[in-house]
């Protein structure tokens, strides 16, 4: 696969603009071409354009720059262009041919596909796009890819031809290497042309009923060859972001939608490579394509994905909308539980709890075993909002599902230390947690700092040293350290590592206080 996108991409790239063109306009393209702007990269490759001596490499690139613009107009000139020079017309022949399927020409398109040389490109789409503008033959499948084969099948239950569909699926290998879309969709027509047996031995979830309905109310019949047609683009830009080329990925959703526009999974995987490039407000009007019935668990999951990936972007109030609609709409714990992570790690934590809570309505409190962690992220939330009794009910209910977590033991046992509450079950609890994660400078200050609750001075120093070592630059750690130090003598010590506290930005609500034992040491 990676010989046709390299060959794709070097048929366009954006380099040959410079013979062209050393002024801002390149410049410019160039930028916004790293940036995965489109519409910003056609407006100046335009302005390139208007150099009578632009060469091919140029006409090239402003294709499919127009293209990813959705400038068909412009597109279609630059294609005419092309045809009347350029050596390899794979690029504007194959834009031509979807143009066609676009106007309802199939019988142009198909000739217009049989015109691109072979390999390459034509290598890889021929097959499909023929299996829905030619007529279909069963016997010249066996040697197809399973791709093909699915699309075959699909034409036949578009000309009716059910015979013709169980020959087909007789072809199918023992796996299915198709994605999770195309299986359920493959399923749901063998499933309405009495092949559950076939469907069946590929794919197990079909022996529950209610698995077999769900895929037959989501996955309706392919009603026209223009539907196929975009499918079938759909398929091969899918390929092609699994190679990861975002760019060639890009330019087939396109010509996908071009095709047909009611793709709701092509609109789904424009929003994820726009979010990935931090292309916040292009990521949400994709998704707001996507029709409301579209909700299935993929859906969700890319959704909170993309949630997330706004988060990095800075895009907090389009991130916090996605999930909250995910969760009320669709009913998604995970987007609960997800937004009140958010606003636990932003230290919201009024807000995280509400999610928190709404995440426990939905189980009506009885958690299961998978969804453990609820009880631990609410807890630690009640905790920072001073609610320890609530806070501490449960953490415990959290080990009872995970006894063996050391981030668990590590959390009761720190707060028990802090609090000065239970401090020889909480030093069982941190030994245990050393034991399991004895390179964990966090766990060994929790032990140190039980140590020092204590007052066992020495067996503090021991721990919070090691703690030191492993996070020499925390600032939690190197004031305890210094407390511990200040209490077995060695005073002189203690400041320093005060001071390195101070260095190395503590919490706000700890500076008053490390400035204190500075100035006049503990009391």
């Amino acid at each position: 696969m990676r010989f046709f996108f390299s060959i794709l991409l070097a048929s366009v790239s954006l380099a040959g603009i410079a013979q062209a063109s050393t002024s801002g306009a390149y410049l410019a393209a160039r930028f916004a071409q790293d940036q995965g702007d489109w519409s910003a990269t056609h407006k100046y490759i335009k302005e390139i354009m208007r150099d009578p001596d632009v060469g091919e490499a140029v006409q090239r690139r402003a294709l499919v720059v127009a293209i990813a613009a959705e400038d068909y107009n412009q597109a279609d000139l630059l294609a005419d262009a092309l045809l009347k020079t350029e050596e390899d017309k794979t690029l504007p022949l194959f834009y031509h041919a979807i143009r066609a399927v676009d106007a309802g020409e199939n019988e142009k398109a198909l000739k217009t596909l049989e015109e691109i040389p072979d390999g390459g490109l034509a290598e890889i789409s021929r097959p499909l796009l023929y299996t829905w503008l030619g007529p279909l033959d069963v016997r010249k499948t066996p040697k197809v890819s399973t791709l093909v084969l699915y699309h075959k099948i699909l034409k036949a239950e578009l000309d009716g031809k059910k015979d013709e569909i169980a020959m087909l699926a007789a072809q199918l290998p023992t796996d299915w290497p198709l994605s999770i879309r195309a299986r359920n969709r493959l399923d749901a027509a063998l499933l309405r042309n009495d092949l559950k047996d076939v469907a069946q031995k590929y794919d197990s979830t079909l022996a529950d009923i209610s698995n077999q309905n769900q895929i037959l109310s989501t996955f309706k019949p392919v009603q026209s060859v223009k539907e196929g047609v975009g499918f079938a683009l759909f398929d091969i830009a899918s390929m092609l972001y699994n190679e990861q080329s975002a760019e060639s990925t890009f330019i087939f959703l396109k010509l996908a939608l071009m095709a047909e526009t009611e793709i709701p999974e092509a609109h789904l995987l424009l929003a994820t490579i726009e979010a990935t490039r931090g292309r916040v407000s292009e990521a949400i009007a994709e998704l707001k394509k996507i029709p409301s019935e579209y909700g299935l668990k993929e859906f969700v999951d890319i959704q909170r994905n993309i949630a997330t990936l706004m988060f990095e972007a800075g895009a907090e109030r389009e991130g916090v909308a996605i999930l909250r609609d995910l969760g009320e709409t669709h009913h998604d714990v995970d987007s609960l539980i997800n937004l009140g992570d958010y606003f636990r790690n932003t230290e919201r934590f009024e807000e995280a709890l509400q999610c928190y809570e709404a995440a426990f309505r939905y189980f009506l409190d009885a958690v299961p075993q998978d969804y453990w962690y609820l009880y631990y992220y609410r807890g630690m939330t009640l905790e920072r909002l001073g609610n320890w009794k609530r806070a501490e009910k449960d953490l415990l209910k959290a080990l009872q599902f995970k006894p063996d977590d050391p981030q668990i033991l590590n959390y009761i046992g720190y707060s028990w230390a802090d609090k000065g509450n239970n401090l020889d079950k909480a030093v069982s609890y941190l030994q245990r947690a050393v034991q399991l994660r004895p390179d964990d400078g966090y766990i060994l200050d929790s032990l140190g700092w039980v140590y020092y609750r204590m007052k066992e001075w020495d067996k503090a120093v021991l721990w919070l040293e090691k703690a030191a070592q492993l996070m020499p630059y925390d600032a939690t750690i190197n004031d305890h350290l210094g407390d511990a130090y200040w209490k077995t003598g060695r005073k002189i010590e203690a400041r320093f590592q005060w001071q390195r506290a101070m260095d190395n930005k503590p919490e706000e609500e700890a500076v008053p206080t490390i400035e204190e034992k500075l100035a006049a040491g503990l009391k």
